[in-house]
């Protein structure tokens, strides 16, 4: 990996334009073989009236194009400080939870795709994947989320949902907006007050690579 590790019904999806489509959230561009921006949240990370505010704003998304890339960021910024704040169980601070996490993206680089960078906040984590040929974000998300929820919820001893149904994504369009992407996941657990540093969070790449793990 560079600078990276070593180691209930959905609505149906409504096509917009060209590679994007829509779930009735938020809008998602799904080609094989880009690089994407991408976030996913636990399913307790926001109160339900803020979901209920982000929703009425994210159906308002669902006409972007891709003349609009920056409609979907403004969107993000919201919902991150939001989830910041730590709301939920915030499972994914537990090490060994965590952990499941980065096995994850180990065997998604075993399947061909590229995790260029990555980190674990304690209720959302937020990485950048360039995808193999042939194969759709949405299949690697929806593996993803199923695998780690059911190890995880095992080892928790709970049941019930693990993520939230929705995840966010941005496929990215070229160096400066990769450079711009890494440093906002570098920057999250800063922005968070749970370090002063990148490298002091261990549950990033930034952290995990000072390490040499």
């Amino acid at each position: 990996m560079n600078n990276s590790i070593r180691r209930k019904k959905g609505r149906a999806s409504l096509n917009l334009a060209g590679d994007w489509w829509s779930r009735g959230y938020l809008p998602h561009f799904d080609r094989p073989g880009t690089m994407h921006f991408v976030s996913i949240r636990l399913a307790d990370s926001l109160p339900r009236e803020i979901q209920d505010r982000l929703r009425a704003q994210a159906q308002r998304l669902c006409s972007i194009t891709k003349s609009e890339p920056d409609t979907s960021r403004e969107y993000l910024m919201r919902a991150e400080s939001f989830l910041d704040s730590g709301y939920g169980a915030c499972w994914l601070r537990r090490p060994d939870i965590a952990q499941i996490i980065i096995d994850s993206f180990e065997f998604l680089e075993q399947q061909g795709h590229e995790i260029v960078r990555w980190v674990i906040m304690p209720n959302h984590l937020h990485f950048v994947i360039r995808l193999r040929l042939n194969v759709k974000l949405s299949t690697v998300i929806r593996s993803f989320k199923s695998f780690t929820a059911k190890v995880a919820n095992r080892v928790l001893g709970r049941v019930g949902p693990f993520w939230y149904p929705e995840y966010f994504d941005r496929f990215i369009r070229d160096q400066n907006h990769l450079i711009r992407t890494i440093r906002y996941i570098d920057l999250n657990p800063v922005r968070a007050r749970l370090v002063t540093q990148p490298n002091d969070w261990l549950f990033g790449s930034a952290g995990w690579s000072r390490d040499g793990k």
